[in-house]
């Protein structure tokens, strides 16, 4: 596995953007808004190439209200790549990690599938499929 991003959880995108934009990352999409899930997202990029996932609440039923409670402005997950969704996730599962949300299309990427696992020495993690 491979990590892709890190999703850091927001109240605000855009104060979190210029925060950010001082450290030395840059836009590189534009606000996506992820129905769905009930969040919006921006990804932004360092120089050497760290991609961060700026993910903040944008409904009542979003999906990360409840990390909302004890975790803000903060990493809340990795994503990794992975060959195969269902292989990482059974390999996983026998590694004591449980799944949280099951593969859907994930509008940030172009439909390509997600998946959220969680451990307790971990946290969350997300799976994208290559």
């Amino acid at each position: 596995m491979i990590v892709h991003h890190y999703g850091f959880l927001t109240k605000n995108i855009e104060k979190s953007l210029r925060t950010f934009e001082k450290l030395g990352y840059e836009k590189t999409s534009d606000l996506i808004n992820d129905s769905q899930r009930g969040i919006d997202i921006l990804f932004i990029e360092s120089k050497n190439n760290q991609v961060i996932e700026l993910v903040s609440p944008n409904q009542p039923e979003s999906v990360v209200n409840s990390v909302m409670k004890s975790q803000v402005n903060s990493i809340y997950h990795i994503c990794y790549i992975v060959k195969s969704l269902e292989l990482s996730i059974e390999s996983l599962s026998k590694k004591n990690f449980v799944l949280i949300d099951p593969p859907k299309p994930a509008i940030a990427f172009d439909g390509k599938k997600v998946a959220f696992m969680m451990s307790r020495h971990t946290g969350i993690i997300e799976l994208l499929e290559e």
